[in-house]
């Protein structure tokens, strides 16, 4: 774009990529990125944090259960504010 510069005014160039750290929400997004790292959010703190990151282990009969430090933790779906896909880097 910058050796051509085909646009005369001053722009931004924005890229982005659909889904990199998307919201799971259908039993069909968690099944999906089994396996796969998740920031979970909560409603309230769980061992001292909202916010939990791990692996994405199971979901389902209103659990949802993630691999995090070595240990599995299991938390309600009922407390879960929300879960997205995690980019580790």
């Amino acid at each position: 774009m910058d050796k051509e510069d085909p646009i005369a005014e001053s722009y931004i160039f924005e890229v982005s990529s659909a889904g990199a750290e998307r919201e799971l929400k259908r039993d069909s997004d968690f099944q999906r990125f089994l396996g796969h790292t998740v920031e979970v959010r909560l409603f309230k703190n769980l061992d001292g944090s909202k916010s939990h990151i791990g692996k994405l282990i199971s979901h389902g009969d209103g659990k949802l259960v993630i691999e995090a430090n070595g240990s599995e933790k299991s938390i309600d779906k009922k407390e879960i504010s929300q879960v997205r896909l995690r980019i580790s880097i």
